[in-house]
């Protein structure tokens, strides 16, 4: 088991990594705007495939949940709004930074959001205190040069 969550760590990093590079790449050929709405089309259309297995899923289970259609839509919207407006800024920002500063701008969310967490009252555990720590010291021992 351990070898597998290991390999799609790896994996996880390598996609995440190389998508930086591929933005980049494609922002030499597409707006922002146009390349976010093909990239959602794209990832869109490989969700309905999932979508149809959970719905095939939830059939076969017994289980009863009440879900509130509104809220449902409204969150929906909601959290498809500001994922639309972030990813918009980071495609703009992208055509002006290299991959690797867009990088490390983006992955600074692990330092950012256990701090807003302290200023919203939230306990934050000590895993998620020990990766900030250790990206702040990875990232501590980079050089300018690092990051072109």
């Amino acid at each position: 088991m351990k070898i597998k969550n290991a390999f799609m760590l790896t994996l996880t990093a390598f996609i995440w990594g190389t998508a930086f590079v591929a933005q980049s790449m494609g922002m030499d050929y597409l707006e922002p705007i146009t390349f976010n709405g093909v990239r959602s089309l794209i990832g869109g259309a490989a969700l309905i495939p999932c979508i149809w297995l959970l719905g095939k899923w939830k059939e076969n289970q017994k289980e009863d949940v009440s879900v509130n259609r509104k809220d449902l839509v409204t969150g929906g919207v909601l959290c498809g709004l500001l994922l639309f407006g972030a990813s918009s800024l980071q495609q703009m920002g992208i055509q002006y930074t290299t991959a690797g500063k867009a990088g490390f701008i983006t992955a600074f969310y692990i330092v950012i959001v256990p701090v807003l967490g302290i200023f919203l009252k939230k306990k934050t555990g000590w895993k998620v205190w020990m990766a900030a720590v250790s990206y702040t010291h990875l990232r501590a021992h980079e050089t300018v040069l690092d990051l072109v």
